[in-house]
């Protein structure tokens, strides 16, 4: 479906039911343990929750031979299967379609993590931010991390009395929203007031929520930055992976066409320094180069999407920069992004249980980069 067609749809629809429906039909399909003796000492549990994405970290551990098994997070007795399960670790994939759908992932993340004292990948904290504009944009603010100039207004009147001085254009974006579903660049103040009135008032929703899910009595603003470039970068342990997205229009997040420029030695410093900040060893950072040479974090997201296996090229050749212990950027060929970059995820996670294990190269063919 093309895309101006899937935000009719999504705009006029709710999509909730149908999703929900497709997603049990490709459950159904997926392992829910493992069937073979690992040579590994570890088990992995695999939180399923909502969307289908679970299943890329079943691949992995088939592909890595890791003992795993799938437990339901939606379950009624969700914490009852943690505790019968015996895993050592557990996968989680969030799902932020819905409002409801990030609510229940944070909230039984945090009790995994802080009451029930298991070991969560990706973190609780990065899980927490995921996809929510005003908390990323808090946490860098605290962790001192180079970002856009960002507004978060609770209160109708101070965000009325900031449309008639903030500089123009300014951004206005929902809390969540992946792919600039929920983004808006206003270039005029009647725009940002009506933005204003309709969150403060009835709500807003971007076009892949429901009609019943909807931002009530917040609103979000970003200034609107020269970008020269926008990077998305990806780590995973020491490794990174880094490409160009272009541009279309106003944006180049939701576009899902890559530029296969190499990140330079700086950028991938500065998204090592940015991800050392939080512990984030497992993340994708998409950052802005603004039109002076500097760097902006734009977002930090726990997961991504990732199609190709692999998510660099340097010479027209796949690979990932391994961060040395001088702090040097070596470059390793080969394709590592398998499983949507899962392989990856559950590799840097057993490897923080002791596990010494390498990340495996993709051994199929090359797709092809366009």
């Amino acid at each position: 479906m093309e895309k101006p067609l899937r935000i009719w749809v999504g705009h006029h629809f709710d999509l909730q039911r149908a999703r929900l429906k497709k997603y049990r039909k490709e459950y159904a399909e997926v392992p829910a343990r493992s069937e073979y003796v690992s040579p590994h000492s570890v088990k992995i549990g695999i939180l399923k929750c909502f969307t289908p994405l679970y299943a890329t970290y079943v691949a992995a551990c088939e592909e890595l031979k890791l003992s795993y098994e799938v437990i339901d997070l939606t379950a009624e007795d969700w914490m009852e299967r943690i505790e019968r399960s015996g895993c050592d670790l557990f996968l989680f994939w969030p799902a932020v379609a819905y409002s409801h759908w990030k609510g229940l992932g944070d909230e039984r993340i945090r009790i995994l993590v802080e009451w029930m004292q298991k070991p969560v990948y990706p973190s609780f904290e990065a899980v927490w931010i995921h996809e929510s504009k005003s908390r990323m944009h808090y946490w860098m603010r605290q962790h001192g991390v180079p970002h856009p100039k960002t507004w978060v207004f609770y209160n109708e009147e101070e965000a009325l009395a900031f449309a008639e001085v903030c500089k123009l254009p300014v951004v206005f974006k929902s809390d969540l929203g992946s792919g600039a579903s929920g983004v808006r660049v206003c270039r005029n103040r009647l725009d940002i007031k009506r933005l204003i009135r309709k969150t403060f008032g009835p709500g807003f929703r971007n076009w892949r929520q429901g009609p019943t899910d909807r931002q009530v009595g917040f609103i979000v603003f970003q200034e609107y930055v020269h970008v020269a470039s926008e990077w998305r970068i990806l780590r995973f342990g020491d490794a990174l992976f880094g490409h160009a997205k272009k541009r279309e229009g106003d944006f180049h997040s939701g576009t899902g066409i890559a530029e296969w420029s190499t990140p330079p030695p700086k950028l991938l410093e500065f998204a090592y320094m940015v991800t050392e900040r939080g512990g984030f060893t497992g993340t994708d950072i998409d950052i802005f180069e603004t039109e002076s040479g500097h760097y902006l974090v734009n977002e930090i997201q726990a997961v991504f999407g990732s199609i190709r296996p692999y998510q660099m090229l340097v010479d027209g050749k796949p690979g990932m920069f391994m961060r040395t212990a001088n702090a040097e950027w070596k470059f390793v060929e080969g394709m590592f992004c398998q499983n949507a970059c899962s392989t990856l995820r559950v590799v840097d996670a057993v490897r923080k249980l002791g596990l010494d294990i390498q990340f495996p190269r993709y051994d199929g063919p090359m797709p092809s980069p366009d």
